[in-house]
């Protein structure tokens, strides 16, 4: 008989098409069967037609399994296991909660958040030492600079002899500790807030790097994200808050990358313009912690713009390229500022541009 639906011919009495599937009744148009089929061809059709319909049913069978199963633990992925610790943690089911992160843990290694959750459950639950060691194994595997000063901060509570178990103690047990503390006068300050560097190599995630600074001048240090309110437009001019993960103060020991760009044009070269160039790039390279992991990018221009070296943490051949340069020209200043620009863009962590030049584009 053929198919009415796709037009093919299937063997009569069959009860579905093997080319597309559709229900066939008995009223079809039905087909001749040859006397003697050629090695059962079309009888074989037939076989393949039923196999084919088994294949589906038990594809769609294993499918409601599946659906079922996954319901009824819990949808045992990923984001499932950290719904379901979430849920642990409110209850302040700890155990359960655990449970669940370690099984996140075994299917996604490779989030620096779930180390975080992971180390202030520990700590909830009073084990610190694996608080630190979750720590230490998330910057290891993930090299998140979170986590790194999270460590940092346990580190330091260590080595300044204070117990963290000692922050649940009431007022009884604080003694005359409490009379040190910072007191909250409610005074308001006015701090000054100037945005450094936007980074948005992450986005939709976007890193700001700001100086705070009170009327003195003086860096504001100890402000968390609680003391922070940000606010963005939205594409239908909506202002919204912007939801902050972290906020932390940029250490000594944190990486940077600074892109040296050094006019080398004709006008350098009187007054001794282009030495004093090279001589404040050398000692900002020797100030630097280039062992520590800071790199240094040097770039030249004139009427065209030079990769004298590319980002590098040694000290030899960074000297090297500032001392090979050679003045002529004029100065392409646009250009090259835009190239360091570009160059540092994809550098992780804190970055910097810093022109040299004695003129205009």
């Amino acid at each position: 008989m053929f198919c009415g639906k796709c037009g093919a011919e299937n063997v009569n009495g069959s009860k579905f098409c093997v080319k597309c599937g559709a229900k066939l009744s008995n009223d079809m148009v039905p087909f001749p069967v040859e006397e003697k089929p050629a090695k059962g061809g079309k009888k074989v059709l037939g076989i393949i037609g039923l196999v084919a319909i088994i294949l589906v049913l038990l594809g769609i069978i294993g499918g409601i399994i599946y659906f079922i199963r996954n319901n009824q633990l819990g949808l045992e992925d990923y984001s499932g296991y950290l719904k379901k610790a979430e849920e642990c943690y409110e209850m302040e089911d700890f155990e359960g909660a655990l449970k669940y992160y370690l099984k996140a843990l075994e299917l996604e290694e490779d989030d620096p958040d779930l180390y975080e959750d992971l180390a202030a459950l520990y700590q909830e639950m009073g084990e610190y030492d694996k608080a630190e060691s979750t720590l230490e194994t998330g910057y290891e595997v993930t090299k998140d600079v979170k986590l790194k000063r999270l460590l940092e901060e346990l580190a330091e509570e260590k080595d300044n002899g204070k117990d963290p178990e000692e922050d649940g103690m009431d007022e009884s047990q604080s003694g005359d500790e409490e009379e040190d503390a910072e007191v909250y006068t409610g005074e308001k300050q006015n701090i000054n807030i100037e945005v450094r560097q936007v980074d948005t190599s992450n986005f939709p995630e976007i890193t700001l790097y700001a100086s705070i600074t009170d009327e003195s001048g003086n860096t504001v240090e100890k402000m968390d994200r609680e003391d922070f309110n940000i606010q963005e437009i939205d594409a239908k001019g909506n202002i919204k808050d912007a939801t902050i993960d972290d906020v932390y103060q940029v250490l000594n020991e944190d990486n940077i990358s600074v892109n040296l760009v050094l006019d080398k044009s004709g006008s350098m070269d009187s007054a001794q313009k282009m030495q004093q160039a090279k001589n404040a790039a050398d000692a900002l390279i020797d100030q630097m912690e280039l062992a520590g992991g800071d790199a240094v990018e040097i770039i030249s221009f004139d009427d065209y713009v030079y990769l004298e070296q590319e980002f590098s943490n040694q000290p030899a051949t960074l000297h090297n390229a500032i001392d090979g340069i050679q003045t002529g020209g004029m100065t392409a200043l646009y250009d090259a500022l835009y190239a360091g620009l570009y160059q540092t863009y994809y550098e992780t962590g804190a970055k910097c541009v810093i022109g040299f030049t004695d003129g205009m584009e």
